[in-house]
This record gives structure tokens, sequence and C-alpha cells, in this order.
């Protein structure tokens, strides 16, 4: 007959503990395997890059759209310092009469730049200045219609995409001193969607690569 160990002693003697154990064990073991399909999973949210006395984020309405549907992209730029700051820009974008002040482009998850806003947009060949007192911002909201930029303009295919939002090359005035400064946020993941079901890790992260 083989002899029991320690724990086996142990584990005869104290069934319901043995028991408690092994359901903490599972149910850890199922939070860890949900966070890491988690991770995989393109989330809607905010992606924030700071550099005081500004902050620049990238918001999306959605994680996840139907092929040929609207992506609206929130990016906005604010003055986070307790001092007025003043943003020059040595030009601009309008659409419908609203003045465009960033650029957002959207990557392919195979690393393929497919949209840049402004490369879709005619630039005006004027300065743009704005005055922002503590905790003011500017804001432009983007609708990306899941086409690739002029002249082709073609529907992209189903996949998963990330965009990064950027805020142009912008002087930046405090208290007399200027400065030239360019920011790009951390790129938001988001699947378009022709209604196959998606496999998990079926895309990957290109932030490193992104240009």
């Amino acid at each position: 007959m083989a002899r029991l160990g320690r724990f086996g002693v142990w584990a005869r003697a104290n069934p319901l503990k043995v028991f408690s154990v092994v359901l903490v064990l599972a149910v850890v073991s199922g939070v860890a395997v949900y966070a890491y399909l988690g991770l995989l999973t393109p989330q809607a949210g905010r992606a924030t890059i700071t550099s005081p006395p500004i902050e620049f984020s990238m918001e999306l309405d959605k994680a996840e759209y139907l092929l040929g549907e609207n992506v609206t992209i929130k990016l906005s730029l604010k003055n986070i310092s307790n001092r007025t700051i003043t943003l020059y820009w040595s030009k601009f974008y309008a659409h419908y009469d609203m003045v465009m002040y960033f650029d957002f482009y959207v990557m392919h998850s195979n690393t393929t730049l497919v949209y840049q806003w402004t490369e879709d947009h005619i630039a005006l060949p004027a300065v743009l200045e704005e005055t922002l007192n503590p905790g003011e911002q500017l804001i432009s909201i983007y609708v990306w219609h899941q086409t690739t930029a002029y002249p082709d303009r073609a529907q992209v295919p189903a996949g998963t995409y990330f965009v990064r939002g950027f805020t142009r090359r912008v002087g930046l005035t405090v208290e007399g001193q200027t400065s030239v400064i360019t920011l790009e946020t951390p790129s938001i993941a988001f699947i378009v969607n022709n209604g196959r079901e998606r496999r998990y890790g079926e895309f990957h992260n290109p932030d490193s690569t992104f240009p």
C-alpha cells in the first residue's frame, strides 16, 4: 500500500480546505484567462499623451463597426496648466465651416497605412492662432467613412485597424516663451466586421511600427 506524504495526510484530514484551495485556484485561473482575452479584444475608449502644459487625447465612440459604417473620432487638446497658453498653426483645415485643428491616421493590423485625414483635404495657407486659459480645450470631431484617401476612396476590407491622433506641427507660447511641438496619441484598436465571427488573437498591436 502506497504511503501518503504529509500533504496527503493533511488533505485526507481536511477535505473542505482542499476543496476551498482548488476552488480559489480555479477562479484565479479563470480570471487570468479572461484578462488575457480582454487584452486581445479592442476596447472603445480614450488614448492620451501629456506634455505639460497640454494634454492631447483621442476617443472612439465604439470598438467594433459594421463594414461601411462611419467611425467617429474625437480629438481634443487641453490646457492642463495654471497659465494661459497660445497655439499657432502655420496652416489649417476647415470642413463644413468648422476649423479642424488636428489630424489622424488609420493603419491596418498588417501595418499598412490606409488613410490620413489631412491627405484627403486641402489646407488653407493662413496662420491659425488660438488662446487657451487654464482648463480650456480645443475639440475637433472627425468621421472616417472606412475608405482609402483620394483619389481612390475605396471601401477598406473587414479586419482590425488602429487609429492614432496627431496635433500636427504647432507653435506653443507660454509666458513669452515659444516652442514648437508635435504630439501623437497612443493607438486605439477597433474592428471592421463583415458579419464573420472574429477569432481571438487574429491581430497584433503594431504600435511600435506605426509610421
